[in-house]
């Protein structure tokens, strides 16, 4: 279904304020969610330049170490075509979907099925990890490529609605707290 791709155990201080047409995934960043459906090369820090070989549109980059087993294995995927050279960084598992579309890999891998199998598959006291050879052995049923696009599309417009949505409230409670320092002035 993947094949695995180069990760680089870049830490935060490779980053750089400067354009040097180099950014990396972090998994902190997938955490967080700056890195989860990437549609621009800016969601993503800079880093100095060096010989790095990039990701591509629709390689997907997990984060493979967690402080509690619900972030383990966490997915972004890169959603546009990068103009600037995007790698793998520190604690990620990176992947290219093999006759398998990338959508419809991120959303399995946001299933209840996937989560249960990476907490018993997970290790690790303080920090929990998961290594590429126990995420290959998950097993699950895949159906015909046709319906593994309607499904990624199908969720992926879902998000696209929520994140619509966020924007709105987030303009209303703007207008909220506008009206309400004009009220009690």
């Amino acid at each position: 279904m993947v094949k695995k791709l180069k990760s680089y155990s870049l830490s935060r201080d490779v980053e750089t304020k400067e354009e040097t047409g180099y950014r990396y995934i972090h998994y902190g960043d997938i955490h967080k969610q700056v890195a989860d459906l990437i549609v621009t090369d800016k969601q993503l820090p800079c880093i100095k330049i060096s010989d790095y070989i990039p990701l591509n549109r629709g390689d997907l980059v997990l984060a493979d170490a967690s402080e509690d087993y619900t972030g383990i294995a966490e997915p972004s995927i890169i959603l546009h075509e990068p103009h600037e050279k995007i790698i793998a960084g520190l604690h990620t598992i990176a992947l290219r979907p093999q006759n398998t579309n990338a959508l419809y890999l991120y959303y399995l891998l946001h299933t209840d099925t996937f989560k249960k199998y990476g907490c018993k598959a997970g290790t690790g006291l303080k920090v929990f990890g998961i290594t590429f050879d126990n995420l290959s052995i998950f097993e699950t049923t895949i159906p015909i490529i046709e319906e593994q696009i309607a499904i990624g599309y199908f969720f992926y417009n879902f998000d696209c609605i929520i994140e619509k949505q966020k924007i709105k409230l987030d303009k209303l409670k703007q207008l909220k707290s506008a009206y309400l320092q004009k009220l009690f002035v």
